[in-house]
């Protein structure tokens, strides 16, 4: 078995626990979801989650039912939604290691922290009051490429200013 499908499988167990305990429905659709969601590396939003779908040739399923089953999803935590920028953005939950993004507040670009960084900033910040579920960080700032170019506009208006 791949690991990936040791990640869905699991990712499947976990929902299918969650259903029961919730006495939920165990719908094609719920799983066919969950399946197309563990494909995607790394964040995706609705739209690519529905491309997947289709490109899986799971199932056919409409914009409400993907709605709905993706707040189910997260409620089981086998998927995190993060809402970032202008829409929801979700993540296969699969495993209990840290989260950090880095989130460019001009072109809303989203780039992933390295692990190893960010597990030695956990353990820095650990708390005996407080335990953490699930860690996930998001830096918000500019990145290299809308940094410089605020730096080129600061730089072009006091020019002008300066021959003014």
């Amino acid at each position: 078995m791949h690991k990936a499908d040791d990640i869905t499988a699991t990712a499947t167990q976990r929902l299918t626990d969650f259903l029961a305990s919730r006495r939920m429905r165990k719908t094609p659709e719920r799983y066919a979801i969950l399946r197309s969601a563990c494909r995607i590396h790394g964040m995706f939003t609705i739209d690519q989650l529905d491309e997947q779908i289709r490109q899986d040739g799971e199932m056919l399923v409409s914009r409400t039912t993907l709605f709905n089953n993706l707040e189910t999803l997260v409620e089981a935590q086998v998927l995190i939604k993060h809402t970032l920028a202008r829409a929801a953005h979700y993540e296969a939950n699969l495993t209990p290691s840290p989260k950090a993004y880095m989130v460019c507040d001009r072109c809303r670009k989203v780039a992933k922290l390295e692990r190893k960084e960010l597990e030695a900033y956990l353990a820095a910040v650990r708390s005996k009051s407080f335990v953490v579920r699930q860690p996930i960080l998001y830096l918000h700032g500019l990145c290299r490429k809308c940094y410089m170019e605020q730096i080129r506009k600061v730089k072009q208006t006091n020019i002008r200013q300066f021959h003014d």
